[in-house]
C-alpha cells in the first residue's frame, strides 16, 4: 500500500499521543482525517467526493495536500484499501472469489478484477494459489 502505512503508523502514534507540534509541519490534520475515513468506510463505497469534503477546500487543493502527505491520490489510497480487503478475503479459502468485488465495495465484477490484477500482477484466483503454496506474502492483519 505505498508508503500509506509509514504514514499511518506515524500518524497513529502522534494522533494517540496528542503531539502534533513536531510533525504538523509534515502531516495534516485533514489528511489524518481523510485516511480514517478511507479505512473505515473504503469497502462500502466512500467516494473521493466524501474525503475531499473533509478538507474544506477545492477537489485541486485538496488532492495536492493529500498527494503531499502521502505521496498519492485520494483514489489510489481508496483502490489500496480495498485491495488489501480483497487479499485478506482471499486468504480465507471458505470465501468465493465471485464474492471478494462486492464485499469490496464494487457492483462490478470485471472492473475490480481488472484493479486487482493492476495491482498485484496476476487473478484473484493466482493470488488465491500462490498464497495456498506460500509464494504470496500473507495480507497484513492490521487495519485495512
Amino acid at each position: 500500500m505505498r508508503d500509506s502505512v509509514t504514514f499511518s503508523v506515524f500518524a497513529d502514534l502522534h494522533w494517540r499521543e496528542g503531539d502534533w507540534s513536531s510533525c504538523e509541519a509534515r502531516l495534516d490534520r485533514s489528511v489524518v482525517a481523510a485516511m480514517d475515513l478511507i479505512r473505515a468506510r473504503a469497502v462500502t463505497n466512500v467516494s473521493p467526493r466524501e474525503v475531499v469534503a473533509l478538507f474544506g477546500c477545492s477537489r485541486r487543493m485538496a488532492e495536492m495536500r493529500f498527494r503531499a502527505a502521502t505521496g498519492h491520490s485520494i483514489l489510489d489510497e481508496i483502490h489500496d484499501v480495498q485491495i488489501e480487503h480483497a487479499k485478506n478475503l482471499l486468504a480465507n479459502p471458505r470465501v468465493k472469489a465471485s464474492m471478494v468485488p462486492s464485499l469490496c465495495g464494487y457492483e462490478s465484477n470485471p472492473f475490480f478484477m481488472r484493479l486487482f490484477r493492476r495491482a498485484t500482477g496476476m487473478s484473484m484466483g493466482e493470488w488465491r494459489e500462490r498464497r495456498i503454496r506460500g509464494s504470496v506474502m500473507p495480507a497484513p492483519t492490521g487495519p485495512a
